[in-house]
């Protein structure tokens, strides 16, 4: 993960790494812990592919398995309906 940066600014999106919170159009996503470090891992990787496995090991500290892909899956699928 990123060091030294606490916040990433877009015009429509915030995210503030020390305070753990993600702002779209001013208004606070309301993250999980989890929804917020698969968000943060991939605003950190912009650009990038970013495997399962990868966000799979960060957010559970685990290898990808069924339970970690499953799970994986609810919260990108949590992320994307608060981004609207």
């Amino acid at each position: 993960m990123v060091t030294g940066v606490q916040t990433c600014a877009l015009p429509i999106f915030k995210i503030n790494l020390k305070r753990r919170r993600a702002y779209f159009h001013g208004e606070n996503l309301s993250l999980t812990p989890k929804q917020f470090i698969v968000l943060q891992i991939l605003v950190e990787r912009m650009g990038e592919v970013v495997t399962k496995e990868e966000l799979c090991e960060a957010a559970w500290e685990t290898d990808h398995d069924v339970y970690a892909d499953d799970a994986l899956k609810y919260h990108v699928r949590e992320i994307r309906r608060k981004l609207g």
